[in-house]
């Protein structure tokens, strides 16, 4: 558990560790781009909570609840992708990849897809407060896309989605709630200022 905040910073940095060499140089850094997914009873967020990281592994961190979406209308349309998957072995799988090759073939879908992430992106930063919580705005804008594209294939397959339209929203506003409320060096600055308004004769004099 002591490791883990660790862990989820490393992995979320992009690079790895910064090193030099004999002469004093700094190493050329290695960088890489990848998506860390962990499931279990407790939330990962639960266990970096108390940490001395702060805000910045928070803001490396988006924590999906299950119970705050429905995934079929009905059983029926569980049964057409359960069946799907099942007779044909992953074979629905390799027919969402054929029609992904197809659609970015048409540069009309490409440049409609790009305004939508665009416009997503800059719809989650207007409604966030702390400055880590736009690598999460980042990261839900890529899920609303996502999302998007999986419902127009599942569509075209007679298989629709609900997601509950401010499902989004909850997440970035919680996640930008739980990078304020870590903060350490916001809220130490907090409680110095509160303690000066408080104790002001233990600050400062004066002459009068």
């Amino acid at each position: 558990k002591d490791k883990i905040a660790e862990i989820v910073y490393s992995l979320s940095g992009g690079k790895e560790k910064a090193r030099a060499n004999q002469d004093g140089s700094a190493k050329e850094q290695k960088v890489f781009k990848n998506i860390a997914i962990s499931t279990g009873e407790a939330s990962l967020l639960n266990y970096i909570k108390g940490e001395s990281s702060g805000a910045g592994v928070f803001g490396r961190v988006l924590s999906i609840d299950t119970d705050q979406y429905e995934i079929f209308n009905s059983k029926e349309e569980a049964d057409i992708l359960e069946n799907s998957y099942k007779n044909n072995y992953g074979l629905f799988g390799y027919e969402f990849c054929e029609w992904l090759y197809e659609q970015c073939k048409n540069e009309d879908i490409l440049e409609k897809w790009q305004d939508s992430y665009t416009n997503y992106k800059d719809n989650n930063y207007n409604k966030i407060e702390h400055h880590t919580s736009t690598r999460k705005a980042n990261h839900i804008a890529l899920l609303q896309m996502g999302y998007d594209i999986l419902d127009n294939f599942l569509s075209s397959k007679g298989i629709n989605i609900y997601l509950r339209p401010t499902v989004f929203d909850d997440y970035l506003l919680e996640a930008d709630t739980m990078s304020i409320e870590q903060d350490i060096y916001t809220n130490a600055y907090n409680e110095v200022i509160e303690y000066i308004y408080s104790n002001p004769n233990r600050v400062y004099q004066s002459d009068r």
